[in-house]
């Protein structure tokens, strides 16, 4: 429950602030609610499923689960280096003023 209080309160934030900009506003919201900490359980929860007798055979389960970490880490740590580049830029452009 913390981990998603904590990601609207800072969603929150960062539409209140004149800092970022629509797009950049617009990928710190999307990301995913609860972190890493979320995606460790969807992901369990994959792996768990394509690991069980049940699961089909064949490489859609694989498949499925390489999709689901491209989606759920790649994508939110591409998005935080982002913004961290970005505020990088901002604040040297304005501390060079």
């Amino acid at each position: 429950m913390l981990p998603v209080l904590g990601w609207i309160f800072g969603v929150f934030l960062l539409w209140r602030s004149d800092v970022w900009t629509m797009p950049e506003k617009l990928a710190g919201t999307l990301l995913w609610p609860g972190g890493y900490l979320t995606v460790g359980y969807v992901l369990g929860a994959l792996l768990d499923d394509a690991a069980s007798p049940s699961a089909a055979s064949g490489p859609l389960p694989e498949a499925l689960v390489t999709a689901a970490f491209m989606a759920f880490v790649l994508v939110p740590l591409a998005i935080a280096v982002f913004l961290g580049i970005r505020l990088v830029q901002r604040t040297s452009a304005t501390g060079a003023a």
